[in-house]
């Protein structure tokens, strides 16, 4: 009965996009790693119609080269690039980041509504 009352008082969005749109999720282990996906998300949050994507941070850590970081939506990589070891170059880098993964995020979602194609659903799945 507890259950029954909850639901009643739920609402539910017919678009989950629009519910769930625009986070930035996390996927690091160092400390720069975690540097990076902050001033990330500082610098992701002040763009433009930013809620509209969802962004995963993945950092991969390897013994002798340092670590890659990649910035993914839907499957797509948008920045790759390895982890400097200085702050000052990684805060400049999660700028150049923001600015090269949101140019192609919006390419991404430009040719989805551009281009229909009957056997792909409207998410690209």
């Amino acid at each position: 009965m507890v259950l029954a009352s909850w639901g009643a008082q739920a609402q539910v969005s017919s678009d989950p996009l629009m519910e769930y749109g625009g986070i930035v999720s996390r996927q690091v282990t160092t400390s720069f790693g975690q540097l990076f996906h902050s001033k990330f998300v500082e610098l992701w949050n002040t763009k433009e119609g930013f809620d509209k994507f969802n962004i995963v941070v993945k950092e991969r850590p390897y013994p002798r080269g340092g670590s890659e970081i990649l910035v993914i939506s839907d499957d797509a990589v948008l920045f790759r690039r390895g982890l400097p070891r200085d702050w000052r170059t990684l805060l400049a880098m999660s700028a150049e980041a923001v600015d090269i993964s949101f140019a192609r995020v919006s390419e991404i979602e430009v040719d989805r509504l551009l281009f229909k194609d009957p056997d792909l659903a409207q998410s690209g799945w």
